[in-house]
């Protein structure tokens, strides 16, 4: 006998000894979820990740609801002297269970179980079933909602009015029958559809898409981002409050190119919200013409006082950014090149250009097909007067591209000066709103897709609502007269934009003879146009299009674009032909 009590004794200390901590299995116990923090530290949005196994985090038992535990307790018709949930934790073993016992408290050993249970099928731990189930963290919970739950507990896909009647046996042993027709009503469907477990927060699940691509980025289950949640949700509510859904957001910090907000689809829980329209090429519009100009003063073909003589009325180039007006940025575009501004525009990051040939002067009224994270960081480019750095989600990303001067101070100074937006209560701050808005503060950039001037305002309100924006300085290498700037030694360079040469005629520069156009589907409808271009239209020309006229010849003249061959003629008014080319469109009909 003490020689078996020797052995006993051994057998049991020996057991003990290999017990695992609670604390060591609650480390290794982590969330089948990918955690992407912002740069507090702050959890701003979780990707579910493929394993057998769907865990989210594991719960305390303080978190649990008493009326979970009361069930627990009941379904398994817990004894102290002989357990049923130690031998489920130790699979049955009498040694380990007994082991268990010894070296955890009851309550070490029920917040165990409640977390390493299954919940029917692949979904361990409270966590993970109250939020397939019932869309709610666990201490949310309702009494007959911990019942429903409990019985689930091992159920071995146990039918659903096997787990009804044994929710219901829980509840009257709880003394609360009367919530049985809760179950049958609200609980019956829960248990009968195709549960969804949804992250506990949804913030950003495009940039958490982003970091998820990168591995290096990744520490363990957790991935740290660059964004601010605060500053995220001003820009996801300034959206949602609006019912913009085809729309869009970034935020970008100045100095270092840290993404503070990245909203690519604001309609988070629709059936399109998996959609990045941050990263979805649209037509720019006239978005890019504060580029076009400042390469223009770059090369000192005109300056911020140029007239642009188009009669009956003429502009100063100053005016022509300042406003929508497209003639001015055509009359621009023809000074500069298109080969010329489509290599700037490569240099400011804009990815998937066409060739120069396939624009022709439509590039100045927006025919480029752009991406709003590469605007984001050409306007950041202004404002970090003329260098482009490229961007950061991660404050562990490292690039390997360099940063590069687009333009010179000068001339992102001009432009900024003449973009500057002024108003009582706005910070300082330079933008451009066309289709797109975009513009920057002393500290950020802020491009909206499909928001406006409005959504631009109020998110760069509430990043200044504590600390002031101040306007650059003026940089050497330029000059003011009469409180306007000029680069050095061209203030009396150009004075007047001249018209395009005599001696061609009258003929059609846009579309070119035989180009293949294509249509963008998900191009808003307001800005789905393609405009033909004349070159010194006559009073008495006509534009006929596939034998149609149009209507008097203009040096620009809008058409809503359908699919398919077309051809377009320029006609006296005796009918004579003056210029005939032929095009095609592809994509959908607007």
């Amino acid at each position: 006998m003490l020689g078996l009590a020797v052995s006993f004794g051994a057998a049991l200390v020996f057991q003990i000894q290999h017990v695992p901590s609670l604390s060591s299995i609650k480390k290794t116990f982590r969330s089948a979820n990918l955690t992407v923090l912002d740069r507090n530290g702050q959890v701003i949005d979780e990707i579910k990740k493929k394993e057998n196994v769907r865990r989210l985090n594991w719960v305390s038992l303080d978190q649990v609801p008493s009326s979970f535990v009361e069930a627990v307790l009941a379904n398994e018709n817990w004894r102290l002297s002989k357990d049923s949930i130690t031998r489920q934790l130790a699979q049955g073993s009498f040694w380990p269970s007994l082991a268990l016992e010894m070296k955890w408290s009851r309550r070490q050993i029920l917040e165990a179980y409640i977390n390493l249970s299954v919940y029917r099928g692949e979904l361990q731990g409270l966590s993970a079933a109250s939020q397939a189930f019932f869309d709610k963290p666990p201490e949310k919970l309702s009494r007959s909602q911990s019942a429903v739950l409990a019985s689930l507990m091992h159920s071995k896909g146990k039918g659903v009015d096997g787990v009804v009647s044994r929710a219901c046996a829980l509840l009257r042993s709880m003394n609360s029958a009367e919530e049985c027709g809760m179950v049958n009503q609200s609980h019956l469907a829960n248990l009968e559809r195709s549960y969804q477990l949804r992250p506990f927060v949804k913030m950003a699940p495009h940039v958490a898409a982003i970091l998820n691509a990168d591995s290096d980025l990744r520490e363990g289950n957790v991935v740290r981002s660059t964004l601010d949640r605060d500053i995220q949700w001003t820009a996801l509510n300034a959206l949602q409050k609006r019912g913009i859904e085809d729309g869009a957001v970034i935020v970008v910090e100045n100095g270092t190119g840290n993404v503070l907000a990245y909203v690519g689809n604001p309609d988070l829980n629709g059936k399109n919200g998996y959609r990045d329209l941050a990263k979805d090429p649209r037509q720019a519009g006239l978005s890019l013409k504060p580029f076009l100009f400042a390469k223009a003063l770059d090369e000192r073909t005109l300056t911020p006082a140029t007239v642009i003589d188009e009669k009956p009325e003429q502009i100063r180039l100053r005016n022509a950014l300042q406003s929508n007006l497209k003639l001015p940025a055509v009359r621009t575009l023809e000074l500069v090149g298109v080969d010329t501004f489509v290599q700037t525009l490569a240099m400011l990051g804009f990815s998937k250009l066409k060739k120069p040939d396939y624009y022709g002067p439509s590039l100045a009224l927006g025919a480029a097909d752009v991406r709003l994270l590469d605007m984001a960081n050409a306007y950041r480019s202004l404002a970090n007067q003329g260098v482009w750095t490229p961007l950061k989600f991660s404050p562990l990303a490292v690039s390997e591209v360099a940063s590069r001067r687009i333009f010179s101070e000068g001339a992102a100074y001009i432009v900024t000066q003449i973009m500057q937006e002024t108003g009582p209560g706005l910070p300082w701050s330079a933008v451009y709103c066309d289709q797109w808005c975009a513009g920057y503060s002393e500290k950020y950039t802020v491009a909206v897709l499909n928001g406006g001037r409005e959504v631009w305002q109020e998110i760069l309100l509430s990043l200044h609502r504590t600390e002031p924006s101040q306007p650059p300085a003026p940089p050497p290498g330029i000059q003011e007269n009469n409180g306007e700037w000029f680069l050095e030694g061209t203030m009396n360079e150009v004075s007047v934009l001249p018209k395009p040469k005599a001696g061609i005629g009258s003929h059609i520069t846009y579309p070119i003879n035989n180009s293949v156009l294509e249509v963008d589907p998900d191009r808003p409808r307001d800005f789905a146009r393609l405009f033909f271009q004349v070159a010194a239209p006559g009073p008495d020309q006509n534009l006929y299009l596939n034998g149609k006229r149009l209507g008097r010849a203009r040096a620009l003249q809008q058409w809503k674009t359908v699919a398919g061959d077309h051809s377009l003629e320029l006609r006296n008014s005796r009918g004579q032909t003056l210029d005939k080319i032929k095009f095609t469109v592809r994509g959908t009909d607007i």
